[in-house]
């Protein structure tokens, strides 16, 4: 995974999770 594809994944966690556990 690149840092791209890694970013874009972080961010949708972050909108699921409301972005605490990450």
């Amino acid at each position: 995974m690149n840092d791209i594809e890694r970013v874009r994944y972080v961010r949708a966690a972050r909108r699921i999770y409301g972005g605490d556990l990450l």
